[in-house]
């Protein structure tokens, strides 16, 4: 089972016909596999082989191992600046050193600043023939449209659920199976991110999420609701994560009430449950309850307060 694999056959198509663009945007989820295909890209422009990418040649192992002399790998632990691209335009204009190829990877390539994404244009614009660019995003919308319009998009859906709950269950034998179907609906398609999910505080945060949008549809009393959420104090990045579940429950049971049978972070059957309990409006204005908090934790506002807000907003609209 190959990562990305219709996207990898494309690549190597348009090189079997001459037709590789100077730029890539690869546009896809947090741990889809952008560097991954990346690397396999570069593994295509510098394989020594007919049948490229072998895997196996020196060209090869040297991009798989990321030691490649004419591959830099940028913003993976910090976004790119103005001096990284005014280093890459520089390194660019050299003969390759190793090849017939340079490959740029930049990584996090939206976390970019306007002045850096505009230094950038310039080697975009009239790059060297041997140079190829891939600029890997989540979100390709924040990059420059004259950024995006000297660019060729490669944009990864990920892999099937099924594929993604088979690699789990053998990977992860010992996780329960309830826990691993939770993980695969709340990934996004995204291996990676399924892999994170399954870390201990993201567990726990999944069953904390679970069991407030559970009280909250309940009998559970207000008091009792607020304890749950307020006691104890969480980190920053869990804090995020019970609220992102929370949102992503809300709008599960909102496309329920709409009619559409697909949801992300309940089961279809408890959503419809909780959907029989709201009204549209009522429903829409606990999502954006929840919006308000995210945004408030994100802003570093303080959590106990942000979260009482909430709470008595919730409140008022479980009572209507």
């Amino acid at each position: 089972m190959t990562l990305n694999q219709k996207e990898k056959l494309l690549f190597s198509s348009e090189y079997n016909k001459g037709a590789v663009s100077h730029a890539y945007i690869v546009e896809g989820a947090k741990g889809v596999g952008k560097l991954d295909f990346a690397l396999y890209a570069a593994s295509v422009l510098m394989c020594e082989r007919a049948d490229k990418p072998c895997g196996v040649c020196p060209q090869c192992r040297k991009v798989l191992e990321k030691a490649h002399p004419d591959m830099w790998i940028l913003g993976v632990e910090k976004a790119c600046v103005v001096a990284d691209a005014r280093r890459i335009i520089k390194d660019a204009h050299l003969v390759p050193n190793d090849g017939e190829k340079k490959v740029y990877i930049i990584a996090n390539a939206d976390k970019m600043n306007r002045q850096t994404q505009n230094a950038m244009l310039k080697i975009l614009e009239e790059p060297p023939a041997p140079v190829v660019f891939f600029l890997l995003t989540e979100r390709k919308d924040m990059l420059l449209a004259t950024v995006r319009s000297r660019c060729r998009t490669v944009a990864l859906a990920g892999m099937e659920e099924s594929e993604i709950l088979d690699i789990l269950r053998k990977k992860y034998p010992r996780k329960s199976e309830q826990t691993l179907a939770e993980v695969t609906r709340l990934c996004g398609r995204s291996i990676g991110e399924a892999e994170e999910l399954l870390g201990k505080d993201s567990i726990a945060e999944m069953n904390r999420a679970s069991e407030f949008v559970k009280s909250y549809f309940g009998d559970t009393d207000r008091y009792s609701l607020y304890v749950s959420v307020l006691k104890g104090k969480q980190k920053r990045e869990s804090n995020q994560l019970f609220l992102a579940l929370v949102h992503g429950a809300f709008a599960d049971i909102l496309r329920i009430k709409c009619g559409v049978a697909r949801c992300n972070v309940l089961s279809v059957q408890d959503a419809a449950v909780y959907a029989r309990k709201k009204t549209r409006r009522s429903i829409a204005a606990c999502i954006k309850t929840v919006e308000e908090a995210c945004a408030a934790i994100g802003a570093n506002g303080n959590y106990t307060a942000v979260m009482s807000e909430m709470l008595i907003k919730l409140g008022t609209e479980r009572n209507n």
